[in-house]
């Protein structure tokens, strides 16, 4: 367990470094289809976009942590169901090219996605996860549940914890 939290802290680190410098990335693309006649059109519109980015280069920093995470979390729930190395890398892009924005349709899409794939629903991958965590749900006092709940309703809200 341990190692799979070092994994996702890695890659949302990774994730975060490079949405700090989206903006010189994205800058470096637009030069590149600049240079070619055929792509010179895209260039110069994908260079527009740069100002803004280096505007907001904090919650760049932190959508590219958040997707870095989901997307690590993403395969390991995919290894967890034994899916083939090639679904984990799918599931490993499609997670962390997805931003908090579309939570309410990442979560109807990825209810269909699993249960197609693994013939399991959301609630029994948590359960799943629950037991690879050693955490018995059962067990949970009405407390647990409610605090449980109270964080997951602000989660959905995009409010931090507190």
């Amino acid at each position: 367990m341990l190692e799979r939290g070092k994994k996702v802290a890695e890659e949302a680190g990774i994730g975060g470094i490079l949405g700090t410098f989206a903006p010189e990335i994205t800058g470096l693309a637009a030069a590149g289809l600049s240079a070619f006649p055929p792509t010179a059109p895209f260039g110069v519109a994908l260079s527009t976009t740069v100002p803004a980015m280096r505007a907001t280069r904090l919650a760049q920093s932190g959508i590219g942590a958040i997707a870095g995470g989901a997307g690590e979390i993403g395969a390991q729930i995919a290894e967890a169901y034994k899916q083939p190395e090639k679904v984990q890398e799918i599931v490993r892009l499609a997670a962390g090219a997805i931003t908090p924005e579309f939570g309410g349709l990442i979560k109807y899409a990825g209810q269909k996605l699993v249960s197609k794939l693994t013939g399991a629903s959301l609630k029994d991958i948590a359960g799943a996860l629950a037991d690879d965590l050693g955490i018995e749900v059962n067990a949970l006092t009405p407390e647990q549940r409610t605090y449980i709940e109270k964080i997951a309703g602000q989660i959905r809200a995009g409010r931090e914890n507190g």
